[in-house]
């Protein structure tokens, strides 16, 4: 058994695993729960994630993909922009979208209807799509080494 972690903020409890659930809802799809894992304080209950359990819930949030059928996860299409260095704002100009609308697409609280949608995964699936919009907009690219 591992000695305690003690809490990264209050220095006096120590770090207790816990889980929690999150539910995502594609649209016209079951509901896809995925079971994250994080620590808690046991003095403040401040909650935080370690490296280990951040790579794990990586992989969880990978492995859900399956169940979205046509739809991108949300951070599929943060990894798209950030691959090629675009801001919020840029891509959602790039896509026709608002910036709220980008944003909620990619934290999942909203999901693209199925035109935005194809655009999205076609764009992903092939990057001339991107430097073509973004010649169409003006939009400098600045691609970066994210692995995708």
């Amino acid at each position: 058994m591992s000695p305690p972690i003690h809490c990264f903020s209050c220095h006096t409890g120590t770090l207790v695993p816990v889980e929690r659930e999150k539910v995502f809802t594609p649209p016209g799809l079951p509901p896809v729960v995925v079971r994250m894992q994080a620590c808690r304080c046991s003095h403040c209950k401040l909650e935080t994630v370690l490296e280990p359990q951040y790579a794990e819930n990586l992989a969880r949030l990978a492995a859900r993909a399956k169940a979205y059928g046509a739809y991108l996860p949300g951070e599929v299409l943060h990894a798209m922009r950030r691959r090629h260095g675009l801001s919020l704002p840029a891509a959602a100009k790039l896509f026709g979208l608002s910036p709220v609308t980008l944003s909620r697409y990619e934290n999942e609280v909203a999901y693209p209807p199925l035109a935005v949608n194809k655009l999205l995964r076609l764009a992903n699936a092939n990057p001339v799509v991107i430097k073509t919009l973004a010649d169409i907009e003006g939009i400098a690219l600045t691609p970066t080494l994210v692995p995708r």
